[in-house]
């Protein structure tokens, strides 16, 4: 299946012809790359980052402190563990 360009290219031989175009190798033509312009984010796509942004703050404001805590009896075990219970 092959695509059809999205321009077509009308200029004469004549190197000094307006419809020439401006950038022109004489070896492989015009130098003209075909570029996609940038997209904008359409409403839904704006609508999940703003969820996931959502999800990672209620992430964090519940796996940290939790992750804190766990961490804390881990030191106090150890602690116990290693210089027995004190006072």
């Amino acid at each position: 299946m092959s695509r059809m360009p999205r321009f077509k290219m009308h200029y004469s031989s004549d190197p000094d012809s307006p419809l020439r175009p401006r950038y022109y190798d004489e070896e492989f033509g015009p130098n003209i790359v075909d570029v996609q312009p940038r997209k904008r984010l359409s409403a839904g796509q704006i609508w999940t980052l703003f969820c996931a942004g959502l999800m990672g703050l209620a992430y964090l404001v519940v796996a940290v402190p939790l992750l804190g805590i766990v961490m804390l009896f881990l030191y106090h075990l150890l602690k116990v563990v290693i210089f027995g219970p004190g006072e």
